[in-house]
């Protein structure tokens, strides 16, 4: 939980792996999360403030940007009442709680969706996919892309490439495949204004409670999926222009030469409907 913490006026202890951190210029998240942790001096559990973020790490971001932000700037309350308004927030899914058939996902999981921005329905979901775990640090660099062809397409992580289909993130990080989402009810935020229910219909047709697919799209990250492009040739990660990384939030994934391309939204999903069992 999140708990109040006097502004302290000792100075911090540098360590080399927080000035590695701060060194990387992918890290905005990781800077973003802290500046408001800093600003309201508010202490995270050491199981969240000492985990090395990756520049997309979504625990922190969708912490700071759900819970702390619309808080602060919107509510205006004092340190103590955000404390105690954050500990609520975080415990939406409690059993205690309304929505007590919505189970909490931690960590949360990640929807690749694919329609029409400026709607509240229609149908195609079972072309979108799930990431159960953040594709960002299990991903592979586009300078590694040789190196992983050499290991047979494992990634580090143990996920397999697909050469005839893949993804790349918004810092060119090549992504392992989302698995297909399944039916059902998800409690999905794009980490601005909108946090709301997305019932997926086993038909592919979807429909969200409250607002359109673009409130509960998280704009800084970007996915996209390269096949080939017809009339054949070749389609590879290395084929891919590092100098069009990282991407600006809520713009179109670049080209990649050769390639026939299909961007994606993501959606952070916070809960589930408990009856889909395999989340």
């Amino acid at each position: 939980r999140a708990v109040l913490a006097r502004p302290s006026t000792k100075a911090p202890r540098q360590t080399g792996r927080r000035d590695t951190i701060a060194s990387d210029p992918h890290n905005s998240c990781r800077a973003d999360f802290e500046a408001v942790v800093r600003q309201e001096h508010i202490t995270l559990p050491l199981s969240v403030e000492r985990t090395r973020p990756h520049p997309c790490s979504a625990m922190r971001r969708a912490l700071a940007l759900v819970v702390l932000m619309p808080v602060a700037a919107a509510l205006r309350v004092s340190r103590r009442s955000l404390g105690a308004v954050a500990v609520g927030s975080l415990a939406t899914f409690g059993p205690h709680n309304a929505n007590a058939e919505m189970r909490q996902l931690r960590p949360i999981q990640f929807i690749a969706a694919l329609g029409d921005p400026e709607a509240s329905s229609g149908g195609g979901a079972k072309a979108w996919g799930l990431w159960r775990l953040d594709p960002g640090p299990r991903g592979v660099r586009l300078q590694g892309y040789e190196q992983l062809v050499k290991q047979g397409g494992k990634a580090p992580s143990g996920w397999f490439f697909d050469d005839k289909k893949w993804w790349l993130e918004e810092h060119g990080l090549i992504m392992e495949d989302p698995s297909p989402l399944p039916a059902g009810r998800y409690m999905v935020t794009g980490a601005r204004k909108v946090t709301t229910e997305l019932n997926v219909a086993t038909d592919g047709s979807w429909t969200l409670k409250e607002g359109k697919l673009f409130d509960v799209t998280h704009l800084p990250c970007r996915s996209a999926l390269y096949t080939p492009a017809p009339g054949g040739g070749a389609c590879t990660p290395a084929q891919a222009n590092g100098k069009d990384f990282p991407v600006t939030p809520g713009a179109p994934m670049p080209g990649v030469t050769g390639c026939a391309k299909q961007d994606f939204a993501v959606l952070f999903v916070l809960g589930v409907d408990d009856a889909i069992k395999e989340l």
